[in-house]
């Protein structure tokens, strides 16, 4: 089980946290050109998936990350569902 985990598990799970961390960095560098410069322009902040600071509302950077994978997931499969038909 640990070669299992550490073969395919751990890489798909780094997969989803970078593509998070990068979709979320994307969404606010569009919110900064469109409303204003409060949000961080650094990679390294939404990528961070090793930082175990805790927001304000009880998340962390991985926290985050993987529940905006996991939404890119749902809706990817609603949208290829909804083009089949």
């Amino acid at each position: 089980m640990f070669i299992i985990h550490h073969i395919i598990f751990e890489p798909i799970k780094r997969f989803l946290l970078d593509i998070g961390g990068l979709f979320r960095w994307c969404f606010f560098q569009f919110l900064n050109v469109m409303i204003e410069e409060k949000y961080s322009k650094d990679l390294e902040y939404f990528t961070n998936n090793k930082s175990e600071f805790i927001n304000k509302n009880g998340f962390t950077v991985a926290n985050k990350n993987m529940f905006v994978a996991f939404a890119i997931i749902i809706f990817t499969i609603i949208i290829i569902e909804k083009n089949g038909q």
